[in-house]
């Protein structure tokens, strides 16, 4: 059995103790994750005592990242362990942990012994995901008069006081149920009053040291995958999404998420172009978790002027809708590659539907036993039977060539390379996807760090991704 543990405190340095005495099999092995839990946690803040004592945010420390990530882990294989009937002891020492855990993704200033007492302060801070979005954008939250704290627009202010705003209709800022903020975002000045999702307007996220890129401006693709080893697409959680940063600091994060629709509507649309994709500003995959979203982002310079017409670009999509289809590879990848073919670059980020399927639905395991034992000669003939089929029936049943009137009458022909003639429904659906566009990124990086890259500068791309036009101008 477990008893709850005890966190005493040394300037801002925190010690963890706990006594486990145990008498069974189970018991043992739960003991034993918590112990690991305690030692890491202990390191963690062992590690970060000058950071804590600073008021910088602990685990901007790479190596207090892992540990606080790592204990985070070992207490759900605790709560798993120990089971729904654990102890009222049990079920206090492993909440003592997670707000440990929580104290410091928040900054540290915030101590457990603080969120225990605000249980619907926690209850706001996971439900606004800011204990991923305060190592983000290096939020050390504060205590105001013994209080919890937020910052509101650049300043601090009680997390009681948040909860008795209202925003522009009235209503409550937060929803006193979820404690959701859905008409508001959080960047670095903290709580800004306008929503992340279905955003009307661009805007700078954050700001950083412009000198990390040049002192210029600058398009930047960003792929995040579930698969470390860059091998397996996945049908969700793989995300493609840009930035746009500026001479002076300024970050802007686009992307798009698939429409909020039923199933029935789904089938009804089938794979029409239609404006109903929700751009997002900041993109939602800015803040996730970094151990479990392995991303990638490869710059690349812009003019001033090639940055005021993808930000208009973006603009007039976030007023007027985000054409999108899956289908015809108009999503949040298609987009990117879109706006990147403005800037003179071409990017080849397409994998066939067969690839696709195959990939994401066999696994590893099968597609090397697929590739080690079948014949190539008779995996391409397969591979393209199964495209024949595909193409046939998506092109015929889901009229993939299909465009909205509404979008025509909106954006004109600018979106048609990603309509399917209707008399080509025999060749193979392709779809773009982040898997693909990370190895066009990885090609961009190994020409960077080759002989002839690193004479053309950083900022050197392969001639075959570059249009006439780009290949003529001078690097920025």
């Amino acid at each position: 059995m477990m008893y709850p543990l005890t966190l005493t405190h040394t300037g801002a340095r925190w010690h963890l103790d706990t006594l486990v005495a145990t008498d069974s099999k189970k018991e043992t092995e739960s003991a034993k994750l918590f112990q690991k839990a305690v030692k890491k946690l202990n390191h963690a803040f062992k590690m970060a005592a000058g950071d804590l004592q600073n008021k910088v945010h602990p685990m901007k420390n790479d190596a207090v990242y892992d540990e606080v990530y790592d204990a985070g882990k070992l207490i759900k294989k605790i709560e798993t362990a120990i089971g729904k009937h654990a102890s009222a002891e049990d079920k206090e020492a492993v909440g003592v942990l997670k707000r440990c855990v929580m104290s410091m993704r928040l900054g540290g200033s915030i101590t457990p012994e603080i969120l225990k007492a605000n249980p619907e302060f926690e209850k706001f801070i996971t439900a606004n995901h800011w204990h991923h979005k305060a190592y983000r954008y290096e939020h050390v939250l504060p205590v105001i008069d013994g209080e919890p704290g937020v910052f509101y627009e650049g300043q601090g202010i009680k997390f009681s006081e948040l909860m008795t705003k209202n925003d522009e209709e009235n209503k409550p800022l937060v929803d006193p149920y979820s404690k959701k903020m859905p008409n508001c975002c959080i960047i670095k000045q903290g709580i800004m009053p306008w929503a992340q999702h279905n955003v009307k307007e661009l805007f700078a996220h954050t700001q950083e040291d412009p000198s990390t890129w040049g002192d210029q401006y600058v398009y930047e693709i960003v792929t995040s995958l579930l698969d470390k080893e860059e091998k397996t697409p996945h049908f969700t959680g793989d995300h493609c999404w840009l930035r746009l940063r500026t001479k002076d600091g300024d970050v802007y994060s686009w992307g798009v998420v698939r429409p909020d629709i039923t199933v029935w509507q789904g089938l009804k649309q089938r794979s029409t172009m239609m404006l109903n994709g929700a751009p997002e500003c900041p993109d939602g995959f800015e803040s996730l978790e970094k151990k479990e979203h392995h991303m990638l982002a490869t710059q690349i310079p812009i003019t001033e002027e090639q940055f005021e017409e993808i930000k208009g670009n973006l603009n007039k999509m976030n007023k007027n809708g985000v054409p999108f289809s899956v289908m015809t590879g108009l999503t949040c990848q298609g987009h990117v590659v879109h706006q990147a073919s403005k800037i003179g670059v071409k990017i080849n980020s397409e994998m066939t539907g067969a690839t696709f399927i195959g990939k994401s639905f066999f696994g590893k395991t099968v597609n090397w036993l697929w590739k080690a034992i079948v014949p190539k000669v008779i995996r391409v003939v397969i591979t393209y039977l199964f495209d024949f089929v595909l193409g046939l029936t998506v092109g015929r049943l889901l009229s993939i060539h299909a465009v909205d009137p509404k979008v025509r009458e909106t954006y004109g022909d600018e979106f048609d390379g990603f309509t399917h003639n209707f008399f080509n429904i025999f060749k193979p659906v392709m779809v773009q996807h982040p898997l693909a566009m990370r190895k066009w990124q990885r090609k961009v990086e190994a020409f960077r760090n080759s002989d002839e890259g690193r004479r053309i500068g950083p900022w050197a791309m392969p001639e075959e991704f570059l249009t006439p036009k780009k290949k003529e101008a001078p690097q920025v």
